[in-house]
């Protein structure tokens, strides 16, 4: 009697833990969809002069990318990091270039079996290699970390994800504009289609860097006008140079380097932003830069969903069979394999490898993201409007999708998580 009791309390906490979870992971992609349908209206209405058009998010996504991304990397990363704690971030870097390998070799079996020859099977690797590693996880992080599953452990959390997911996207741009962007640049010419260039998908505002154009030494070369080059000044030819660099200084990975060299001095790191027992010497330039990082999550998201909103005319695409071949192929990479394959990985490495909760929560939240739009707007910066338009569709339905696919997995997450809790090891948790 006494074992039976014993079984039945333990259906009923599993089962309460079980609910709480889903109702965590169910909230969290809820605000997704909630911010989203708000970006989608303001792509829409006014009819005449739309709040989010092209010309508008063109410039909300420099503002994003140049000063509030940069400066909720530097804080978030330096209220997170410590010297002690740098012991054991490392394995971000680690599981970083894992999913990025995976990814890669799950997109060029895939890319094989759909017979995608070319230019068209790079483009579709590198959509499913790189995902979107900044902008949807701080948005379900920043919700989870409101649910009680987690805010009364982790009275932290969402300062210390922010900086973990900042710190996890430094070797994701790496790969980005040292291997995959110099591979793209190789494929063979692409003539402009019809009409204007497709703007249904442009990189998310954490993720867009409108510096892509080459009149700034981007990371897209430009041919030169025929002619006798006018000469240079010294400034000029600095400038030139830093273009042609295969990997050019990036500001948003300057954030997150700044953030770590603050944390991991600890007399800088109480002067900036404090500590558990010292106030800030200088609360001001502290609370200026969390000001500046507030409006990332938000703005990045809607400005995303309002890239999303397709053309007029746009629906024929979708139901072209090379575009569903390319669908499926691409949610299963991103939605199936990678995730199944990272989530083993991680529920296997737990005993050797040093990480905290949050920070396994956010390599397992890592590996169950949709594709970066960056592939895209890369394409166009590049002048291959073809290439780029005939993969808009693709992104279009898998973002859509991606909903059902993200609440199964940060379910998943957390109740891996929370076993991690109930299982601590000495290296890990």
């Amino acid at each position: 009697y006494s074992f039976c009791t014993l079984l039945e309390e333990e259906g009923v906490k599993k089962t309460q833990m079980g609910t709480e979870i889903l109702a965590a992971a169910a909230g969290a992609v809820g605000r997704i969809l909630a911010v989203s349908c708000v970006g989608v209206y303001c792509a829409r209405y006014p009819k005449d002069a739309p709040l989010l058009s092209q010309d508008r998010r063109r410039g909300l996504s420099k503002l994003l990318i140049e000063i509030l991304v940069p400066a909720l990397a530097t804080h978030s990363v330096a209220t997170s990091v410590t010297r002690e704690g740098l012991s054991e971030m490392w394995p971000l870097f680690v599981w970083c270039l894992l999913a990025v390998t995976l990814g890669a070799t799950c997109s060029y079996l895939v890319s094989k079996a759909l017979s995608l020859e070319g230019s068209y099977q790079k483009a579709f690797i590198a959509a499913g290699t790189f995902g979107n590693n900044v902008g949807l996880p701080l948005l379900i992080l920043s919700t989870l970390c409101h649910q009680p599953i987690l805010s009364s452990k982790y009275p932290t959390c969402k300062q210390t994800s922010f900086g973990l997911v900042m710190l996890y996207g430094i070797p994701w741009r790496l790969a980005m504009f040292g291997v995959a962007i110099p591979l793209l640049k190789r494929t063979g010419p692409d003539q402009p289609a019809a009409g204007d260039v497709e703007d249904g998908i442009e990189m998310m505002a954490a993720e867009v860097d409108e510096t892509l154009e080459a009149e700034e030494g981007g990371y897209v070369e430009q041919e030169e006008e025929a002619g006798d080059a006018p000469e240079q000044t010294t400034w000029g030819w600095l400038k030139s140079l830093r273009g042609k660099l295969p990997l050019r200084p990036d500001i948003n990975i300057v954030g997150p380097l700044l953030g770590v060299a603050v944390g991991a001095v600890p007399e800088a790191q109480r002067f900036l932003v404090g500590d558990a027992e010292h106030p800030p010497a200088l609360p001001v330039l502290g609370d200026w830069l969390e000001s500046l990082g507030e409006p990332v999550v938000t703005l990045s998201t809607m400005i995303l969903a309002a890239a999303l909103v397709p053309k007029e005319g746009d629906a024929k695409e979708f139901c072209k069979s090379s575009i569903v071949k390319q669908v499926i192929g691409l949610c299963t990479i991103r939605f199936l394999i990678v995730p199944i394959t990272g989530y083993f990985l991680v529920y296997s490495a737990r005993h050797i490898m040093p990480g905290s909760p949050l920070q396994w929560l956010v390599i397992l939240i890592e590996f169950s993201v949709p594709s970066a739009q960056i592939v895209i707007v890369s394409m166009a910066a590049m002048g291959k409007h073809t290439l780029a338009s005939s993969m808009a569709p693709v992104y279009a339905v898998q973002y859509v999708t991606c909903v059902f696919a993200l609440t199964a997995w940060t379910a998943a997450a957390l109740y891996i998580i929370k076993e991690f809790e109930d299982d601590p090891t000495p290296l890990g948790l």
